[in-house]
């Protein structure tokens, strides 16, 4: 937590108050599972009120998961209808899935508080279908990736072969415009 305190407090220190701004939700999410939710609060009144994350009452496309974290405060402090209403808006406005998987997280925290089992294992399901489809989606993409890798590394061999076989054409045509000087000279 200090690295990040430190972060944020170096980035306002030479004016740089988004990034600043985008220290803050990690701030306010370990101070909540420290169980500092006084200091959770402080954080989170300065980072709506002087960095306000959202913009004609909507919240800022990218910072979507702060409604997680805001949810998971209000968890904390045991205003679950809140953290619920948090956690829906994360799921009405998240971008991509890792929103997703922290909204249906969220929900099955919830629901297990609450003592709602029905609800604790829908969101437990689809909490693990997301993390499924990410793992496999993340999986297809490092495998595109070394895809990638591998023929750019062919073609950087391709292009080193031809350069190597264009200097030696080059040498040949040099050593035969010698012997045919050479020739020309002595005659």
């Amino acid at each position: 937590m200090t690295c990040v305190m430190q972060a944020f407090n170096e980035y306002k220190r030479y004016g740089l108050t988004e990034m600043a701004a985008d220290c803050l939700p990690m701030l306010i999410d370990l101070l909540i599972k420290d169980k500092n939710y006084h200091q959770a609060k402080q954080y989170i009144n300065l980072y709506e009120g002087f960095f306000s994350p959202f913009q004609n009452g909507k919240i800022q496309q990218g910072k979507e998961i702060y409604y997680y974290y805001k949810g998971n405060y209000y968890v904390g402090i045991n205003r679950l209808d809140s953290a619920e209403y948090f956690y829906r808006e994360l799921t009405r406005s998240c971008q991509n899935q890792n929103d997703q998987e922290a909204a249906y997280k969220g929900f099955y925290e919830l629901f297990k508080l609450k003592g709602e089992t029905d609800s604790v294992a829908k969101y437990a399901d689809l909490c693990y279908q997301t993390s499924e489809e990410r793992f496999r989606v993340s999986n297809a993409e490092q495998l595109s990736h070394m895809q990638s890798l591998y023929n750019y590394n062919r073609s950087q061999k391709l292009a080193h072969e031809k350069t190597e076989e264009a200097l030696r054409q080059r040498y040949l045509l040099i050593f035969c415009w010698f012997i045919f000087v050479a020739i020309a000279i002595s005659s």
